[in-house]
């Protein structure tokens, strides 16, 4: 892989932390639980951090602007989301965060090594998502954030 479309795919992978800090932020203005508010922030911040790290990785070699229409995109949907029956939202992220776990792994298989920090922590940020989503499933909302809370202390 080229260095160039290297560089893309890290920009596709900051366009989706964009879309998901809109999207988590949007959801927890609309969620009246405090404690599921909370959750949401939490998600927000994850997201945030994620993509500043990208962000920093990628500003020696482009510049780095996000997106109007993803922003517009996270807030949209996360309104939508915002309504919907949680049980649904949670489903939705194991499967998304399965895709992105998939998409982000590829991009560790072709990630040079001085990157390969960066994009271990990119998979491990979707791989704590996706025990939230499971573990909130569950019903373990005891321990649901540790992996993100975790992450945030990186």
């Amino acid at each position: 892989m080229s260095q160039d479309t290297y560089l893309s795919k890290l920009e596709s992978a900051h366009d989706i932390e964009v879309f998901g800090e809109a999207l988590y932020t949007s959801i927890a203005r609309l969620t009246r639980d405090p404690r599921w508010r909370e959750v949401w922030v939490t998600l927000a911040k994850l997201e945030t951090q994620t993509k500043e790290r990208l962000a920093d990785r990628l500003r020696p070699e482009k510049a780095v602007r996000e997106k109007p229409y993803r922003r517009w995109m996270g807030r949209v949907l996360g309104f939508a989301a915002a309504v919907a029956p949680r049980s649904w939202l949670l489903r939705v992220m194991v499967s998304e965060t399965a895709d992105y776990i998939k998409l982000f792994e590829e991009l560790r298989a072709v990630a040079p090594p001085e990157d390969a920090a960066l994009v271990d922590y990119i998979v491990a940020h979707e791989e704590a998502q996706a025990v939230f989503a499971r573990e909130a499933l569950a019903g373990a909302s005891a321990t649901f954030l540790a992996p993100v809370e975790a992450l945030l202390e990186r």
